[in-house]
């Protein structure tokens, strides 16, 4: 088992919203007695999303506030067609897609939560969110090591996504310096499947003994 790890974007995030993302494997490597790293990148995209996803649950809070009594079909507002697209018509932060589906998740997720009981557990999943965000910041250690450029846009050209591969830059980077060689992510799609291009890339711009070993969660 690798004692040093470094963490993806996506394992953060999923820890984050563990109450509603349900993968166990992302709590077992933030709260385990592992050594922790993300790079710049990784640090910023997650303070963007939880900035970004916190308004978005406080504007579902008050509006489920301010409509506590539905009159479509007698249902609760979370489950009103206006509700759902609340943020299309008047959100309160930029978001994207993957916002917006987050959001639809999060709502769906309340079909099995009895109707006053809603507002309350929507609270708590806001509070855990915050304190669990404040457990990734107290647990991981920032890696701000310069990368290469060039390997940027060399692993770019098989994944065809900036932002992961500046985030598999800086772990070659991580791995030139510190020793480490685990990767932990949940992106499969641009990292995991695409481990045996990614590592001939890092090769090419270090030395045939550079290699990331890129991993789910539920590998470590």
């Amino acid at each position: 088992m690798p004692s040093k790890l470094f963490l993806d974007t996506s394992v953060l995030l999923n820890y984050v919203q563990v109450w509603l993302e349900g993968d166990e494997g992302s709590v077992d490597i933030v709260e385990g007695d592992f050594e922790k790293v993300i790079c710049s990148m990784v640090n910023n995209e997650l303070k963007t999303r939880c900035d970004t996803r916190r308004q978005i649950h406080i504007d579902l809070r008050k509006f489920i506030e301010n409509n506590e009594f539905g009159d479509v079909d007698d249902a609760h507002p979370v489950f009103n067609y206006e509700v759902l697209n609340f943020v299309d018509r008047n959100p309160s932060v930029p978001v994207t897609q993957n916002d917006r589906s987050h959001l639809l998740e999060l709502q769906m997720e309340f079909t099995s939560i009895d109707d006053e009981d809603k507002l309350y557990e929507l609270r708590k999943f806001i509070r855990s969110v915050q304190s669990r965000k404040r457990t990734v910041d107290s647990e991981v250690t920032i890696f701000h090591g310069s990368h290469k450029p060039d390997l940027v846009e060399e692993i770019d050209s098989h994944i065809n996504n900036h932002q992961d591969s500046l985030v598999l830059a800086q772990g070659a980077a991580w791995y030139d310096k510190d020793g480490g060689d685990t990767v932990v992510t949940l992106d499969y799609s641009d990292m995991i499947n695409r481990e045996s291009e990614i590592n001939d890339a890092i090769k090419m711009h270090y030395t045939s003994n550079h290699h990331l070993d890129i991993v789910a969660p539920s590998a470590v």
